[in-house]
């Protein structure tokens, strides 16, 4: 994940107070993952129910945050 990207994850979940313990309880997973996706180790592998929990968690829509992990590739076409 560029540095941007990461950025504006990291940027939203402090910006509403949210800890990365937080998320990772609500989305019961170990607080490292989060921070693996917050240092670009890892790209989240969520369920759709984990997905809307996280989105809701973070006010943000599921597009906006596909666009955080899987930003669109430059000429490619969805």
């Amino acid at each position: 994940m560029a540095d941007s990207k990461k950025d504006q994850f990291v940027l939203k979940r402090k910006e509403l107070g949210i800890t990365q313990e937080e998320i990772a309880k609500a989305l019961n997973l170990n607080p490292r993952a989060i921070s693996d996706w917050e240092n670009g180790r890892h790209k989240p592998r969520l369920s759709f129910r984990q997905t809307a929990v996280l989105c809701d968690m973070l006010k943000m829509s599921v597009h906006e945050l596909a666009d955080i992990f899987e930003p669109i590739i430059e000429g490619s076409q969805s």
